[in-house]
């Protein structure tokens, strides 16, 4: 059989262009001009003309199936090779010469781009493939076979796609006489249509229509001609649809925490079991995306602070609180007990994360105990052993992680660098074979896995419900794993484990966040191809469909903190510019002592409190005169080097004292303590040997900056401009995402959205939007003033009047206090700062007459607010708009939680670093399914904004 390729494509003089064979059922005679590591053969094309490149190769006869795709050479070692999907060919053993002549997949438009990733091919323009028919010779010598190829990633499932043209074969261009092209997969369709040699100068178009409407393809009428030379099959690749329009699919979405949602069959928290009715109450009001917080296991303290779902145990592995207990064999023998208890807990108004957990795992317990033979060591039931098995053996890290939890459970804690035996303070095989040879370890090594095997099973069948449904699963990354985690166990050379990462200072945080997190060490990683990252990827494709990158400026750095400290004011970027003596010498900066230690004079102290008796205390803890210096003061040696160390003070002083007289007097000597601590011009930084310097974010606000002489402060504040918002580090912010994002992006296919929020450096939303990671814009949060418009976003984003770090609408406007300040000193805070912000926004923002505004929690006020605030958000360009629920809620006053705290519909508070995560919605799913008029109102304004067709 031959085959004749011809391809137009222009190359500068010197390149060359081959024709990539990439799989092949026959044997190719034609000789190779290169073989690939991958085992491809790469054939030379030769250059005809006008572009044209051409090759001819030959095959066995018989049936063949081929794939292909070209590859530009620019020298000997730099290569473009034609983006996914590959050519395909299908042929019969009766042909005889086959000429295809093909179009380079160019890289697609945005809209495209966009259309192509897994939530919309595999969910909202979910469509099943038929099989690539095999083309065979046409009956007659005046006919020929021509296979049509098209790539049209926009198209909906209940569209048809057809060639209309002049000719008869092709319906005179009448839609209802044209031919059908069906989909043969990864967004191409195809039509075999048999034609008469005269109709090989025909015009046509393609449309794609449904009963309704009709979208004929922009530009001029492709014109039908092909020189035959011969073959009597042709295969023509048209290229891309298109589109009159470049404009992204516009659609809307719920965003909750799993452990959230309430139904009438859950117990304690949301399940995997619960997304089926979750999807189908979204869908009935047009939303067609779930935004969900991380589901991965956080059992690392036993305690409510694992309630915190960023901070995962394991970024692998699911978290079996979400377990539904009913889908699993054998529940009936305990459902009447679990169910009493199960009520109980769900009658709760909010998440009881210790308490139900607890439940969970005892009756996990019980029907493991039911389905595992003590005696043989395997599952009684064959076709669950064989598919738990299955399970084990996809899951590469499922070995190290029921390893971790056998350990934790067998030591009583996870912290595996101090609590465990040394030989077990890092992952080796061998562990494995001696749990194995312990019948009692065994069984819970086996527990582990058989957890991991349902919540994997429920998650999937959840996630395959929802696309079937086309509505997207949108799953969250964060950006850090525990210290005491099965990741650090096992690969503890990927991360540097004497930083913690977190924030620095801002409007939200005067000291700045510390997360608790090992920061990653990306040249290590980027040793293996940084395979935990693409394998952390793979992992959440198998469950979503998108997903949230929590803190995406940590792919361009992130703020690290030495461990010793507490607070994030002496932190650093990674990676980062370095100032060293050498640099601060040119501008007769000697004296890097009185820099860069804590600066404490009398009237320091005196600035942080007035009361004599607290100075003398302060000093008599934790301070001792400088050596060198007399009016000044230094830490004492204990506490010289470690913030944390003050705090180990602190709780040493209030050990057994019931007094609260006393215990809040050490705590304001502690606070005191820490301000004179971090009352620094710069932070001095060791590492590898190496000394460096960095200003701090906050020094203009030090008094150690302040007092020194005006010619050293204006040549600090240029060191800090360049520091935090100089070219050179802006460069090196850069450089490390130009290496991170392609990683991602050659991953996975989901779509990728960013939680850019905060001090965002310069040019960061130019690199996101080259590897299309959309942003997110959120009203309270401007880039400028204090308010942003949804009409002035821009389409590559999400828009979100609230996330789950920040208070709903209702808890915003009221502006409920969380320190129990008394009621006097919240109405004149109100009154001087609060209301005329909100006022300014209602007029300015909402365009209302401010004569209607109030302040109370008034359900009707509030309904009418957050309406107008939705109205603004879907009618946006943004091509995502994503509600809270409780925002959600707040649109129907008969929904409006008056038994509920403003407060108690907070998520999570960033300023408390172990908040407990245990907001639950007040009504259950069935009530809102139930509710057709609400999912009809939702709806129907949706469609007017145009965000339920998303094409």
């Amino acid at each position: 059989m031959k085959l004749q390729f011809d391809i137009h494509y222009r190359v500068s003089f010197g390149n060359m262009l081959f024709l990539r064979v990439v799989d092949s059922s026959q044997e190719i005679l034609t000789d190779s001009a290169y073989e690939t590591a991958e085992g491809h053969k790469d054939f030379t094309m030769s250059w005809v003309s006008d572009d044209l490149w051409t090759i001819e190769i030959e095959t066995l006869s018989g049936d063949l199936e081929l794939k292909y795709l070209y590859v530009v050479q620019y020298n000997d070692r730099d290569y473009l090779i034609e983006p996914s999907p590959h050519h395909q060919l299908s042929l019969s053993n009766t042909t005889s010469k086959v000429h295809i002549f093909d179009q380079w997949r160019l890289d697609s438009s945005l809209a495209d781009r966009i259309a192509g990733k897994a939530c919309f091919e595999k969910v909202i323009f979910r469509e099943e493939a038929s099989e690539l028919v095999k083309l065979n010779p046409p009956k007659g010598t005046d006919r020929i076979t021509l296979s049509f190829r098209v790539y049209c990633p926009r198209k909906i499932s209940i569209a048809k796609l057809s060639i209309v043209g002049d000719c008869s074969e092709f319906g005179e261009w009448d839609i209802a006489d044209g031919i059908q092209l069906k989909h043969i997969g990864d967004h191409i369709f195809a039509a075999d249509v048999v034609v008469r040699s005269s109709s090989l100068n025909s015009a046509y178009k393609l449309v794609m229509h449904t009963n309704q409407e009709e979208v004929w393809e922009n530009g001029e009428n492709r014109n039908l001609y092909f020189p035959v030379d011969g073959a009597n099959i042709c295969v023509c690749d048209l290229g891309v649809f298109r589109y009159p329009d470049e404009d992204l699919p516009r659609g809307f979405g719920v965003n909750l925490p799993l452990f959230s949602v309430r139904t009438d069959e859950s117990c304690g928290c949301g399940e995997y079991g619960d997304l089926p009715k979750l999807v189908d109450w979204v869908k009935s009001m047009g939303a067609r995306m779930i935004q969900l917080l991380p589901v991965s296991d956080t059992r690392v303290f036993d305690d409510f602070k694992d309630s915190y779902p960023y901070k995962p145990l394991s970024v692998l592995a699911l978290h079996p609180i979400y377990l539904t207990l009913r889908l699993i064999p054998d529940f009936e023998k305990v459902a009447n007990e679990y169910g009493v208890l199960a009520k109980q807990l769900d009658s709760e108004k909010k998440v009881m994360y210790v308490e139900t957990l607890a439940l969970k795992m005892k009756y996990l317990r019980e029907l493991f105990n039911l389905a595992f033979d003590d005696e043989t060591g395997t599952f009684i039931d064959s076709d669950v052993a064989t598919d738990v098995q299955l399970f084990y053996d996809e899951s590469f890290w499922l070995p190290s992680y029921s390893a971790f939890l056998v350990y934790k459970n067998e030591y009583g804690s996870s912290d595996f660098r101090n609590d465990w035996p040394a030989e077990f303070s890092k992952f080796d095989e061998s562990m494995l074979e001696s749990i194995k040879k312990d019948p009692a370890l065994f069984k819970e090594y086996q527990f582990n896995v058989w957890i991991q095997y349902h919540c994997d099973k429920q998650l999937s069948e959840g996630s395959e419900y929802a696309a079937k449904h086309s509505v997207v699963l949108k799953g969250d990354v964060p950006i850090g794993v525990a210290f005491r985690s099965v990741d650090a166990w096992a690969f503890p050379e990927l991360f540097r484990l004497h930083m913690s990462t977190g924030a620095p200072p801002d409007q939200f945080s005067a000291e700045g966040q510390n997360w608790g997190f090992p920061p990653y060490d990306w040249d290590k990683m980027a040793e293996d191809d940084y395979a935990w990252w693409r394998s952390r990827l793979h992992q959440m494709s198998r469950y979503f469909h998108a997903f949230r990158i929590d803190h995406v400026l940590g792919m361009f750095r992130l703020w690290e903190n030495p461990r010793e400290h507490k607070a994030a004011i002496l932190g650093r970027y990674q990676p980062t510019v370095k100032f060293t003596k050498h640099d601060f010498s040119f501008d007769g900066l000697w004296d890097l002592d009185r820099y860069a230690q804590p600066h404490i004079t009398d009237e320091v102290i005196a600035s942080f409190t007035a009361d004599p008796n607290m100075i003398e205390s302060v000093k008599k803890s934790y301070l001792q005169t400088h050596p060198t210096v007399g009016h000044r003061y230094v830490f004492r040696p204990e506490f010289a080097n470690s913030e944390k160390a003050l705090y180990a003070h602190y709780n040493k002083c209030i050990e057994g004292i019931d007094s609260e007289e006393v215990r809040h007097w050490f705590k304001i000597e502690l606070s005191i303590a820490c301000k004179l601590f971090n009352n620094r011009t710069l932070a001095l930084h060791k590492e590898d040997g190496e000394e460096f310097y960095c200003p701090l974010y906050t020094m203009q606000q030090t008094e150690s900056f302040n007092a020194l002489p005006h010619y050293v402060r204006e040549h600090f504040i240029r060191y800090h401009t360049d520091y935090h918002y100089g070219s050179t580090q802006l460069s090196v912010f850069h450089q490390a995402a130009q290496k991170r994002f392609p990683m991602i992006s050659s991953t996975t296919n989901m779509l990728i959205c960013g939680e850019d929020l905060g001090a965002i450096p310069a040019g960061c939303a130019d690199v996101m939007m080259q590897y299309d990671v959309l942003g997110l814009r959120i009203q309270r949060m401007p880039e400028k003033g204090l308010f942003s418009h949804p009409d002035d976003y821009e389409q590559l984003i999400v828009a979100s009047p609230s996330t789950h770090d920040m208070p709903p609408i209702r808890q915003w406007w009221v502006n409920e206090r969380f320190d129990g300040v008394n009621e006097h000193e919240h109405n004149r805070e109100q009154a001087q700062t609060h209301h005329p912000k909100m006022t300014r926004f209602y007029a300015e923002i909402l365009g209302k007459n401010t004569n209607e505004i109030r302040f109370d929690d008034d359900p009707k006020f509030i309904s009418d607010l957050t309406n107008a605030i939705f109205d603004q958000h879907i009618y946006s360009p943004a091509m995502w708009t994503v509600f809270l629920v409780q925002d959600l809620m707040y649109l129907d006053t008969q929904y409006y939680p008056t038994d509920v705290s403003p407060t108690d519909e907070i998520i999570n508070r960033p300023d408390i670093p172990e908040f407990y995560w245990r907001y639950r919605m007040h009504v259950p799913l069935e009530t809102l399914l139930e509710d057709r008029d609400f999912s009809k109102m939702v709806k129907k304004r949706l469609a007017q904004a145009n965000r339920t067709k998303m094409y």
